[in-house]
């Protein structure tokens, strides 16, 4: 092999763009057993002790923060269940999302999820 067939790789890599390609409907999925709320308990001092309201499950929380920064969902700027709106269209769990929907709170998913298989 001569050197005079070589290219240096500075100038290889110089000249080479990546750019990654965006997947036009992509499938997210998560566990059902994860489509779940969770309730706020604490106390204080043992003596006062409060249930707040529910949240949705933390795996569930950072599905949907992924989904939002990655453009698929919008979450508004306000607290609000069932709020977050559909920006481009993905599947969830098998079921198909388009732009407008509602990607709705864990606990929601969950009772969709269920009555679809019970035929509902």
């Amino acid at each position: 092999m001569s050197w005079n067939n070589v290219i240096p790789a500075e100038l290889l890599l110089g000249s080479l763009t990546l750019t990654s390609k965006r997947v036009e409907n992509p499938e997210v999925t998560i566990p059902d057993v994860l489509l779940t709320d969770c309730s706020i308990k604490y106390s204080i001092e043992g003596q006062y002790s409060v249930t707040a309201a529910n949240a949705d499950h933390p795996a569930f929380a950072e599905l949907r923060r992924c989904l939002s920064s990655q453009g698929l969902i919008e979450i508004p700027p306000y607290p609000c269940w069932n709020g977050d709106t559909v920006v481009k269209p993905f599947r969830f769990n098998g079921v198909q999302l388009s732009p407008g929907d509602t990607f709705y709170c864990a606990a929601a998913w969950r009772c969709r999820f269920d009555l679809k298989k019970k035929g509902i």
